[in-house]
């Protein structure tokens, strides 16, 4: 991800799934002098139709470095069908 610029990652869940927690790392070549700003952080639904949150998604800006790698996973509870 270039200095200055916005990304984001979203982990979702299978179909029918619902998220029940998420977390995120961020890993960047200078740690001590980069400065990390959280834009968006927390779960919500990766599609109008879907009536449960089923994703969890972080949004960063970054500055003061020249590479960082950006990562989330969500926690979600398995609804039927279940998976084998």
């Amino acid at each position: 991800m270039p200095n200055g610029q916005i990304n984001g990652t979203v982990a979702t869940c299978d179909d029918g799934d619902a998220v029940l927690n998420g977390v995120y790392q961020v890993l960047t070549a200078q740690p001590v002098d980069s400065k990390i700003n959280v834009i968006f952080e927390g779960a919500g639904r990766s599609s109008f139709s879907s009536d449960v949150a089923d994703g969890y998604g972080v949004f960063i800006a970054l500055s003061n470095s020249t590479v960082a790698i950006l990562f989330s996973a969500a926690e979600c509870f398995d609804n039927p069908p279940l998976r084998p």
